[in-house]
């Protein structure tokens, strides 16, 4: 903020947009933009940038859409390195900020560049509040071999000032009940920029499957809404202790696999076995 400050501010920014605002509009200050920006110079052109040098060919943000967030995610292309655009790989899954913290930590924790950091139940309702956790440091285990990005999911959000191939504000959040939720390390994660897509590569079914159960097995416990099946929030159970709903959904799938033949996509075997839906 202090090279933005020193390159001319806030007035060298609207001055630098050029057409694209009406000089003609007064301001607060009774002057019109005209008058206001008659003076106005850009200091440094590296920090604030014309039109006609943009930093990024289009706007900054993209909000991606598809099965892990039907109700939309948000991205950074401008500030991640164009190679994750369009990215597939398999996902390595955190429950909550401290169990990610051991994962980046770990400096011999078993993942290449191409996996995908996922962090959930870190949302409005998950964190609670939201917090700034989106912006997942790099791991350990890849600063040492020299990389410095890799595709990172959550359903929370981080600075605006931030870098690297960071998704965020993935909705509904993964503590409600959002698909989110039903990603397992493992499962392959589908990134197209472009097109502004983001999935997980099971089938619909799967996840159809998936959500019912885990509905199911919450309300036979005397929830009354889906909530109450978020996977990471253990749920009692008749047999005592507490036991997660998401290891109740795993066993059904498997069950009803075994009654009905189900074939999984074949993406990835270990997760096919994790579902039970492959031997």
């Amino acid at each position: 903020m202090e090279d933005f400050f020193y390159a001319g501010g806030l007035l060298a920014l609207i001055y630098e947009l050029g057409d694209k605002i009406d000089r003609n509009a007064l301001t607060v200050s009774g002057q019109t933009w005209h008058q206001a920006l008659a003076n106005v110079q850009n200091y440094n052109q590296d920090v604030i940038r014309p039109l006609s040098n943009p930093v990024y060919h289009e706007g900054s943000l993209a909000v991606l859409k598809g099965n892990v967030a039907p109700d939309g995610a948000v991205i950074k292309p401008a500030a991640c390195d164009p190679k994750f655009y369009q990215h597939r790989g398999p996902a390595i899954v955190a429950d909550s900020y401290p169990a990610m913290k051991a994962i980046i930590e770990d400096p011999d924790y078993p993942m290449t560049p191409d996996h995908v950091l996922v962090l959930r139940n870190a949302g409005p309702q998950g964190g609670p509040g939201m917090p700034e956790w989106g912006m997942i440091p790099m791991p350990q285990a890849l600063l040492k071999q020299g990389y410095r990005d890799m595709l990172r999911l959550s359903d929370a959000r981080m600075s605006g000032t931030a870098f690297g191939a960071c998704v965020l504000h993935i909705a509904p959040e993964a503590f409600v009940g959002g698909p989110l939720a039903l990603v397992e390390t493992g499962d392959i994660i589908a990134v197209d920029i472009p097109a502004r897509r983001l999935n997980v590569e099971l089938s619909d079914e799967v996840l159809v499957l998936q959500l019912h159960f885990m509905a199911c097995f919450a309300m036979s416990n005397g929830g009354g809404d889906l909530m109450l099946a978020s996977p990471s929030r253990p749920v009692p159970f008749e047999g005592g202790g507490e036991y997660g709903a998401r290891q109740k959904a795993r066993d059904q799938v498997a069950e009803f696999r075994s009654c009905h033949g189900l074939c999984h996509p074949g993406n990835h075997a270990a997760s096919a076995c994790r579902l039970g839906l492959v031997s």
